[in-house]
């Protein structure tokens, strides 16, 4: 009997009154969380989010220490292996280069000195120092 009351006032236009928690038909059913519900969820992620956070800092900050021990000790190892490639690649890099620079400064001067010597042994007069010509190396 009840039934046919809420079609008869269907069929009349009236709203019908809501039967404990069941959907009535004509009405929009209400979709989503209720507001307590909604606030916990909201509250739980807020919760979640603030401990992810704070155990993120405990975990950089602990981790600090061993920041700075393992820079150090990559330092080390760094200046060991450069020290080798230096040893093998930079040393006859700088022989070469010396070699050179000492031979440009000295052959020179030496030069001028054997050449005036060579002279004064064969009993010849010494050119001055600056008209013997040096030849190209």
């Amino acid at each position: 009997m009840k039934d046919e009351e809420e079609l008869k006032d269907l069929s009349e236009g009236q709203k019908p009154e809501p039967s404990g928690g069941q959907s009535v038909p004509g009405t929009p059913a209400r979709r989503g969380f209720s507001r307590p519900v909604a606030l916990a969820l909201i509250c739980a992620v807020l919760l979640v989010a603030l401990a992810a956070g704070v155990g993120g800092y405990f975990y950089g900050r602990t981790t600090g220490e061993d920041l700075v021990a393992a820079k150090a000790a990559g330092l080390t190892a760094g200046k060991k292996q450069g020290a080798k490639r230096g040893a093998a690649k930079g040393l006859a890099i700088g022989l070469r280069e010396g070699r050179r620079k000492g031979f440009s400064r000295a052959y020179g001067p030496a030069f001028r000195q054997e050449y005036a010597a060579a002279f004064g042994d064969a009993g010849l007069s010494v050119p001055d120092s600056k008209d013997i010509k040096v030849p190209r190396q």
